[in-house]
């Protein structure tokens, strides 16, 4: 046990106190912000990656199965009426995914 909250001390998720013991560390709402963009960046280069890589009919068969998945999630949804899933509306207003995804 030590030597995992050790571990979360060196990587700034837990702060040890002497004689009072381990908390979490407090994380601001920008520094959050800047995590999920930075996720956000590796998550589609990422995606870009794996794209350069596939071959036609891999691409195609994605396609066909986000169309799939994109059309179910958002039957109903329209510009004026925006999706209800916050997981998936959060995507959209991330900064890494502006203006790339729509309903």
């Amino acid at each position: 046990m030590r030597e995992a909250l050790k571990v979360l001390a060196v990587e700034g998720l837990v702060t040890i106190k002497l004689r009072r013991g381990a908390y979490v560390t407090e994380v601001s709402s920008d520094d959050v912000a800047q995590v999920y963009h930075l996720l956000g960046l590796l998550e589609s280069d990422a995606a870009g990656a794996v794209a350069a890589r596939a071959s036609d009919a891999e691409r195609a068969q994605l396609a066909h199965n986000f169309t799939n998945v994109w059309s179910n999630r958002w039957a109903s949804a329209t510009p004026s009426s925006p999706p209800t899933s916050s997981s998936t509306w959060r995507c959209c207003r991330s900064p890494a995914t502006a203006g790339r995804c729509s309903w």
